[in-house]
C-alpha cells in the first residue's frame, strides 16, 4: 500500500497563552467594563456536550461559560439557539434554555443548566442536535465560540460496565499501519465514565499523538466520539475518527473480558478513505 504523506497540525490555544506569556507571578488581569479597548477571550468550555435523557423523562447538563479574565462586576451574556435547518435539529419543545448566564464578579466561570425533555415522546436513541452561541449585552467586543448539544435517549447503564484498565489495538486500521504506525497503539488505557452515566473516556495513543477518546454507551450500541488526531493529507481536509456505518453491538447482562469497536477512518477522504476500522478492548485481569 502507498504509503501517505501525512502533516501534522500544531493547534496553539489562547488560552494557553495567555497563561504562559510570563514566568513571573502577577494579579490576574481585571477586567474594565468601561475600556472598550479591553477585550477578552469568553467561550464556552467545550464544544459539545452530551444531554442524555431517560425514557419517558428528563435529563439535564451544566455548561460552563468561561473568561481569561477576571472582573470586578458580574458579566451577563445572552444564550441565543441557532436555527441551522438540518434535519437532526432537535425541536424546541424537547429542550429547555436560559436566556441568559452570568459570570460573577471576581470569578472566571459561570454555569447554566440546560434541560432536555423527551416530550411526547418524540426522542429517540439518535442524537439531535440543538447549536447555542453567546452574545454580549455590554459594549466591549468578545471573542465568542459556539457550543453543540447532542439530546437522545439513554438505556440505564451498570456504573462497574467498561470500567478500568484495558488493553486497545487495532483490529482493521489503514492510515497509520501505512506509515509504520497504528491508528491506535498497543497500550494499557485507563477507561474512566465521562461527564454522564453513558459515557466512557480514555486518552490513547493515535496516529497523530495522545488523544482523549469518548465511547458513547446508547442502548446496546458503542458509538465513537469523533476524535481528531490534528492531521491530514489533503490541505484543509481533515483526518479524523467518526462513528462507524455499523456500530458494535454490546449486552450489559452479558459482559465480556473483550470488545471490538468499530468506526469510520477518514470520513471526509483526506487519506483515501473513508475506511470501515475497528479497535478492540481488552479486559486486564
Amino acid at each position: 500500500m502507498r504509503t501517505m504523506k501525512i502533516i501534522k497540525i500544531k493547534t496553539i490555544l489562547l488560552i494557553m497563552v495567555l497563561a504562559l506569556a510570563s514566568c513571573d507571578e502577577k494579579d490576574p488581569e481585571i477586567f474594565d467594563g468601561n475600556n472598550t479597548d479591553n477585550q477578552v477571550l469568553v467561550g464556552f468550555s467545550d464544544q459539545q456536550y452530551n444531554l442524555p435523557i431517560a425514557f419517558e423523562s428528563n435529563g439535564t447538563v451544566d455548561v460552563d461559560v468561561e473568561s481569561t479574565t477576571l472582573s470586578s462586576q458580574d458579566r451577563v451574556f445572552n444564550i441565543d439557539t441557532i436555527n441551522t435547518g438540518d434535519d437532526n435539529e432537535a425541536l424546541p419543545e424537547t429542550y429547555d434554555i436560559p436566556s441568559t448566564v452570568t459570570i460573577p464578579a471576581g470569578e472566571y466561570i459561570g454555569t447554566f443548566t440546560i434541560t432536555g425533555l423527551d416530550a411526547d415522546m418524540v426522542l429517540d436513541t439518535s442524537p439531535r442536535f440543538v447549536q447555542i452561541e453567546l452574545s454580549s449585552q455590554s459594549s466591549p467586543l468578545y471573542s465568542i465560540q459556539q457550543a453543540q448539544i447532542r439530546l437522545f435517549e439513554f438505556c440505564p447503564v451498570p456504573a462497574d460496565f467498561l470500567v478500568g484498565e484495558y488493553e486497545i489495538e487495532d483490529v482493521s486500521a489503514t492510515i497509520g499501519p501505512a506509515n509504520d504506525s497504528a491508528n491506535f497503539a498497543s497500550e494499557t488505557v485507563t477507561i474512566e465514565i465521562g461527564e454522564s452515566d453513558t459515557e466512557r473516556v480514555f486518552t490513547a495513543t493515535i496516529i497523530g499523538g495522545e488523544e482523549q477518546v469518548t465511547l458513547d454507551l446508547i442502548c446496546n450500541e458503542f458509538i465513537l466520539r469523533e476524535v481528531d488526531p490534528g492531521i491530514f493529507c489533503t490541505e484543509d481536509t481533515p483526518y479524523i475518527y467518526s462513528e462507524a456505518s455499523s456500530n458494535t453491538i454490546y449486552d450489559i447482562n452479558n459482559p465480556q473480558n473483550e470488545y471490538i469497536i468499530n468506526y469510520t477512518e477518514d470520513p471526509n477522504g483526506s487519506c483515501g478513505g473513508p475506511f470501515n476500522s475497528s479497535f478492540s478492548l481488552t479486559k486486564v485481569e
